[in-house]
C-alpha cells in the first residue's frame, strides 16, 4: 500500500491491479486523467515491485564436477526447489539448471539474478552441506534492495565462495 489506496497482496496476478485502475477510468470518464496521475505513477511502482520479487532466479551449473565423478548440481537443484518449496515467501524464486558457467575448476558454480538487482556468482558451492546456507542467501537476496547484501556472515562458507557480483542493467533499472 502506498498511502493512496492501491495495494497489491501477493500472490495476486500482476494484470488484477492494473485491470481495476482500468476498470475505474472506464467507471469515471469524466475525470480528467491528471487526477489519477498520483495513483497510477504507485501502481506503476507497486507492480515493478511485484513483478521484480516473482523473478528472482538461481542458476546451478549441471555439468560442474570433479574427475571421476556425477555431476552434483541436479540434485542440488532439486533439493533447493523442495527446500523453497517449502519455505515461506520463497516457493515463488525459481531454480533453473544452467550450463557451463566457467568455473570448471571449482564445482559446483551458483548464480543468483533478478532484474534491478545486482546479479551474484558463487563457485565451489558443496552440494552435500550447502544447502542451508544457500536458503540464507536467498533470503538475504529476496530482502535486499537492488541485490546488495552488506552482511554476508549468514551465509556462512558461501561468502567466501563470491567469484563475482554483477550490477543491474540499465534497462532494469529505467
Amino acid at each position: 500500500n502506498c498511502g493512496r489506496g492501491v495495494r497489491i497482496t501477493p500472490p495476486c496476478p500482476v494484470a488484477s491491479p492494473v485491470l481495476q485502475v482500468h476498470a475505474r477510468f472506464r467507471l469515471d470518464p469524466v475525470v480528467p486523467r491528471s487526477e489519477y496521475s498520483g495513483e497510477l505513477d504507485c501502481l506503476t511502482q507497486l507492480i515493478a515491485e511485484h513483478v521484480t520479487r516473482n523473478l528472482h532466479e538461481i542458476h546451478i551449473c549441471r555439468t560442474c564436477c570433479k574427475t571421476d565423478e556425477a555431476p552434483p548440481g541436479p540434485a542440488l537443484a532439486q533439493r533447493l526447489r523442495a527446500a523453497l518449496a517449502n519455505e515461506a515467501g520463497l516457493s515463488d524464486v525459481k531454480v533453473r539448471d544452467a550450463r557451463c558457467m566457467l568455473t570448471c575448476g571449482s564445482p559446483v558454480a551458483v548464480s543468483l539474478t533478478c532484474p534491478g538487482k545486482m546479479s551474484y556468482l558463487f563457485a565451489d558451492v558443496q552440494a552435500k552441506y550447502d544447502l542451508d546456507n544457500l536458503l540464507a542467501l536467498v533470503r538475504l537476496y529476496r530482502a535486499s534492495p537492488g541485490g546488495i547484501i552488506n552482511d554476508a556472515r549468514p551465509i556462512g562458507r558461501l561468502r567466501h565462495c563470491l567469484k563475482g557480483r554483477l550490477p543491474a542493467t540499465a534497462t532494469d533499472r529505467d
